[in-house]
């Protein structure tokens, strides 16, 4: 018997019927709250090429340290002149604290180095494997 079933079999035993309609409506509710927060983790594999890796060189200009996912915005060199500003989602904040890296390892206008996989659609949007900054070795992050 799995934790819900048991929980919902302990409110048929204890509770009246009055309030029994009551309780089960609140175990619903909270049923259908714990499932739609685990389908919000997804996976990246439908918009991202996970078989390709690229590798990008640049210039950190931005550095967006939110749940879900830190976003950095990465100035990389054109093939045929100019630049182009890249987004390059990373780990939680928690994710990348697990790996020793906090919201200072990435100062504006450092040169950064990351491993990614490239999103299917064309836009320059990706999702790290790997980082490797001035001041520390490559460190894996997961991601795609």
């Amino acid at each position: 018997m799995t934790y819900c079933q048991s929980a919902l079999a302990r409110a048929r035993r204890t509770l009246h019927a009055p309030n029994r309609a009551a309780a089960l409506a609140v175990v619903a509710a909270l049923l259908m709250a714990t499932a739609a927060s685990l389908s919000a983790h997804h996976t990246v594999t439908h918009v991202v090429d996970t078989k390709t890796l690229v590798t990008l060189q640049g210039t950190i200009v931005r550095v967006h340290w939110k749940m879900p996912h830190v976003i950095l915005q990465v100035e990389t060199p054109r093939a045929g002149g100019g630049t182009q500003t890249w987004s390059i989602e990373t780990k939680s904040p928690s994710g990348l604290s697990q790996v020793g890296l906090t919201q200072k390892s990435f100062m504006i206008g450092e040169t950064l180095t990351a491993t990614v996989c490239v999103g299917r659609d064309g836009i320059p949007w990706a999702v790290t494997r790997e980082i490797a900054l001035p001041r520390a070795p490559s460190i894996s992050v997961g991601g795609c």
